[in-house]
């Protein structure tokens, strides 16, 4: 009986032992993840980010990665990768936490890849003479922690009745929800700085809202949804921190 309580007890602790190994061992012995998680790790990306980007995205190719920590101690990466796709993409890490990812769309051929409502809601609002020739154009979408919904974002030229170029933004989330169709430009790449605080902000006026999507414009933009209506939040920073500056 001893002797088959000692091997329950070995056993026991080997798999507690099993259990009990960094999650970071998996990709240094998987060969789907081991070669991007090494050459992070290389590339001075900290074991936790690393470890979660390679959780985030496995088997993805062509990474790169910046890092560094700016004078108010923030830890700031940006892992530039090629998705599962093939396109362009950047993770967002700060203080070592992923906040979001962007990934860019071909201009010739975004259509195809569009969510089908996305696309339908695209072409209900689009300008037929959208220009998306120039270098600060785009097509994006982006994924961001605590906001449930991806975003996509067009940014595009349009000409006027005088024959003159005007900044076009249009602002689409996954189930098709248009945020902004408009003149106007938001700031890219994504803005990752402080959202924390200024997400604070806007969960404290409208704990029951539905986060639907944010931009920069010089400040944080928050589309929400509140009493199935869709609302702007703009949430700006002063010398005590964030607060809420203005809502249409």
């Amino acid at each position: 009986m001893k002797k088959a309580f000692s091997i329950l007890i070995s056993c026991s602790f080997l798999l507690v032992s099993c259990f009990s190994i960094p999650l970071e061992y998996h990709w240094e012995q998987s060969t789907k993840g081991a070669d991007t998680y090494k050459a992070l790790l290389q590339q001075g990306v900290p074991r936790n980010v690393a470890n979660d980007f390679c959780t985030r995205y496995p088997g993805c190719g062509g990474v790169s990665a910046n890092s560094w920590k700016e004078d108010n101690g923030r830890d700031l990466c940006r892992i530039y990768f090629s998705n599962s796709e093939g396109f362009s993409s950047t993770a967002y890490y700060v203080n070592q936490k992923w906040s979001a990812t962007q990934t860019v769309l071909d201009k010739e051929t975004f259509m195809q890849f569009l969510p089908r409502k996305v696309l339908a809601s695209y072409l209900s609002v689009a300008p037929e003479n959208e220009n998306y020739d120039g270098d600060s154009d785009y097509i994006v979408f982006i994924d961001r922690t605590n906001i449930a919904h991806r975003q996509y974002e067009f940014s595009f030229k349009v000409k006027n009745e005088n024959n003159q170029f005007l900044l076009y933004n249009i602002l689409i989330i996954d189930d098709g929800t248009i945020l902004e169709s408009a003149n106007g430009h938001f700031f890219n790449p994504v803005c990752v700085y402080d959202i924390d605080e200024s997400l604070a902000c806007v969960r404290q006026a409208y704990p029951e809202c539905e986060l639907l999507g944010m931009v920069h414009n010089g400040n944080h933009l928050y589309f929400i949804r509140d009493d199935g209506a869709v609302e702007k939040v703009t949430v700006a920073k002063n010398d005590e921190g964030y607060t809420i500056w203005s809502e249409f």
